[in-house]
């Protein structure tokens, strides 16, 4: 679970970024190869903005230093602070 407070954000997270199996369900996605909570390193998702769930409609009004915390299955839970939020540019696949 993805939790956002600053956007009033409450998501699932499933593994993958699928687009029909994932994604399109509401689902915020992990990408493949990048860390899970609590382990070191960068912790990737996808997820729509504009439709199915739209979990990700106010991401634009993330800041530096937004704290945000993801529970996995084992029951762990990570906090961090963004230092930056990236955005694909459009274009790309994905």
């Amino acid at each position: 679970m993805l939790r956002i407070p600053r956007l009033g954000l409450v998501v699932p997270v499933a593994q993958g970024i699928d687009k029909r199996a994932v994604l399109d369900k509401g689902y915020a996605g992990q990408y493949p190869g990048t860390a899970q909570p609590g382990e070191q390193g960068n912790f990737a998702l996808a997820g729509h903005r504009n439709t199915h769930g739209e979990p990700f409609r106010y991401i634009n009004r993330l800041r530096a230093g937004t704290s945000s915390s993801s529970t996995c299955g084992g029951g762990g839970t990570r906090t961090w602070w963004g230092r930056s939020w990236a955005r694909r540019p459009s274009g790309t696949p994905g």
